[in-house]
């Protein structure tokens, strides 16, 4: 009996341990895999430190075990402590890997409220977002001294694969075997041109390579060459190309080279900048990288570039740096969250959300969410960690288009003097939201696109946000003038993109403000830039309907200004008019505004009377104004001061004057 009951706990203890193993190599494995490069970037000597310590300790439990088996021949004892050894050590390996890191970076972000990173990952900010760090001017030093290769230089680098292998295949062969290069006659490139959208990391990804081939790396913001002193443009370029050759093997880097470069037609002859891209291109000719000196550049907009700086024998071997695909946009969400207090964050979801944003704009959006974290923390608020409602707060316009919230029907409420917009909404917008069966049944179109119009500051993108919210539809706002970018062919693509997560998210609502920029009239049939936005918005509503639960709204101040083809039946044919309040919603308006805040003998009857003509938004700010400076008021004489009617009226006089 006892040898069946022994049998069977080693048939369990040998099941347990399969099952442990199969765990580790299909769970544990795959996230050590994952973040290993970010692990021992952080804490290389203390990860390897423990590594070692977690196999001598189960080296010594499993030799303890054998030996106290060999002495006391208790083959159930000794195999029950290996086994019970054996997951301690686990369990100390899973430590090591997961828990020890994450909560060194808590403690650091709880003192300094940054990444343990000491080096981004991507070093090109967007303008928008381009943070100064006080060492700018030290970065931009060159790297005259010889540094040694550096294997790993490229791992830091997240979702790059492409342009790093083009990167190595074109420099691999010139540095590292110059005398094979001559042997065969095989010419090396004379540039390398980077190009892609701003944030994606053309920058570190050249710096990336300086180190990885131990070059001395020349950095060169393009722009900055060109001096109000006659001749110093060209001197300082000499002088890079100089300093290039004195420390070779090396890199030079022209950054924004388009500030310097951008192509030339008889209406911008003889510009400043002329005058140094002709001596760069004296430079390049019969220059290429057997001199062991490589010349680099990186643009945003490739498609302005002079003809003569793209031909062979120039700048003539393009590497694309792209925007981040999903699993990149996944990776970089978790290397940016990465030893940071972090409760409730849906990276999946994030990472679908941020799609065609740079590394650079994520970094932003993920550095703001962890100043609000702080600052709840700071305020008394119990330590939670970064959450989804943290990174929703940092950039609320795109989350909207992809939160999808429960139907509100409080959602009007909040609009005051709107009941006749609000009205024909919910009549346009309740049948085929709440009941498309019925809206097939009956063979009833369902509007394909409405038209908000009326002065500024009415509040017509409000008014179509609280839709969204009344009938639970996900919101893709819109500024319509925004989609229009500098990179042929991609307005069209955000516009089909911005169509297709629509549809992915339906029901929904996308709402072009300001859709007169890209629909104004066309005169005598010239074409203008927006032409290229207008056509195919008018194809993507032309048989577009409402039954596809994906609706259309815009807005503008300026009806009369956009072209027929827009207005006509089948597009935006059902208007909306968003008009300045009447005087019994004035009366409501000033009432709202000056809720819950301290007033004296103010006559609001009066104020409705002086503020005819004027929108909600423009009322709003007179009041606002007048608060505030009955708070410094209050601030500066030490008693309490209510705001009066006088003080209403001073902002209003202050107002018009600044108009007039």
């Amino acid at each position: 009996m006892i040898s069946i009951v022994g049998a069977l706990f080693q048939l369990i203890f040998w099941l347990l341990v399969i099952a442990m193993i199969w765990f580790f190599f299909s769970k544990v494995l795959p996230k050590i895999k994952e973040y290993r490069q970010i692990w021992f970037g952080r804490f290389p000597r203390f990860n390897q430190a423990l590594v070692v310590l977690t196999i001598l300790i189960a080296v010594m439990v499993v030799a303890f075990n054998v030996w106290f088996w060999m002495m006391t021949n208790s083959f159930f004892e000794a195999f029950t402590g290996i086994f019970k050894g054996l997951l301690d050590t686990l369990f100390l390996f899973v430590l090591s890997a997961f828990f020890i890191p994450l909560g060194g970076g808590y403690y650091l972000q709880r003192k300094e409220l940054k990444t343990l990173s000491q080096q981004p990952v991507y070093e090109e900010p967007e303008p928008v977002m381009e943070r100064h760090t006080g060492d700018e001017d030290e970065k931009e030093q060159p790297q005259t001294l010889k540094v040694e290769p550096d294997p790993q230089a490229f791992e830091h680098l997240i979702d790059m694969e492409p342009a790093i292998n083009v990167l190595k295949e074109s420099l691999e062969f010139p540095i590292h075997h110059p005398e094979l290069m001559e042997k065969y006659r095989i010419k090396p490139p004379t540039g390398l041109l980077l190009y892609g959208p701003p944030g994606t990391g053309k920058t570190t990804l050249a710096r990336a390579a300086s180190k990885y081939f131990g070059c001395s790396f020349f950095p060169v913001k393009a722009g900055e060459l060109l001096s109000s002193a006659v001749g110093s443009s060209e001197e300082k370029l000499r002088e890079v190309f100089d300093q290039a050759k004195s420390n070779r093997p090396s890199i030079i880097f022209f950054d924004e080279i388009d500030s310097i470069a951008t192509k030339r037609d008889g209406s911008n002859m003889n510009r400043p900048s002329d005058v140094l891209l002709t001596p760069l291109l004296t430079e390049l000719d019969g220059f290429d990288g057997r001199e062991g000196v490589f010349v680099m550049a990186a643009t945003n907009r490739l498609d302005v570039l002079d003809e003569a700086v793209l031909r062979p024998g120039r700048f003539d071997r393009h590497i694309k740096v792209d925007l981040p695909g999903l699993e990149g946009r996944k990776k970089l969400i978790r290397h940016f969250l990465f030893g940071r207090p972090v409760k409730d964050v849906d990276v999946d979801h994030w990472a679908q959300v941020f799609e065609r944003k740079s590394p650079a704009w994520m970094e932003g959006i993920i550095d703001q969410a962890v100043i609000e974290a702080a600052k709840r923390e700071g305020q008394g608020f119990k330590a939670t960690g970064i959450t989804n409602e943290d990174i929703r707060k940092a950039c609320p316009d795109l989350v909207d288009n992809f939160v999808k919230k429960e139907s509100n029907p409080q959602a009007f409420d909040r609009l005051i003097g709107m009941e006749r917009p609000i009205e024909v909404l919910k009549e346009a917008l309740e049948f085929p939201i709440k009941h498309p069966k019925l809206m097939d049944k009956f063979k009833i179109k369902p509007p394909a696109g409405l038209l908000l119009y009326g002065p500024p500051g009415t509040g017509k993108t409000a008014l179509a946000r609280a839709a969204a919210e009344y009938f639970g539809c996900a919101f893709f706002p819109v500024k319509a003038g925004e989609l229009l970018e500098k990179w042929v062919g991609s307005s069209q693509e955000n516009l089909r993109n911005l169509f297709k997560k629509a549809r992915e998210n339906k029901p929904s609502i996308i709402f072009f403000d300001e859709i007169d920029s890209i629909a104004m009239r066309r005169e005598g049939g010239i074409e203008s830039s927006n032409d290229q936005l207008l056509t195919p918005l008018l194809t993507e509503l032309d048989g577009f309907e409402g039954r596809e639960g994906v609706f259309v709204i815009a807005a503008t101040n300026r009806k009369d200004t956009l072209d027929e083809a827009v207005i006509r039946p089948g597009r935006f044919d059902r208007h909306v008019e968003v008009s300045l309040p009447d005087l019994e919603g004035r009366k409501k308006l000033i009432r709202h505004f000056l809720k819950g805040r301290p007033v004296d003998r103010v006559d609001i009857d009066y104020l409705a009377e002086i503020f005819e003509e004027r929108s909600p938004a423009w009322i709003q700010g007179i009041i606002d104004q007048a608060v505030i400076d009955v708070a410094k008021e209050e601030g500066r004489r030490g008693i309490e001061v209510k705001l009066t009617n006088q003080d209403i009226e001073r902002i209003v006089r202050m107002q018009d004057q600044t108009e007039t």
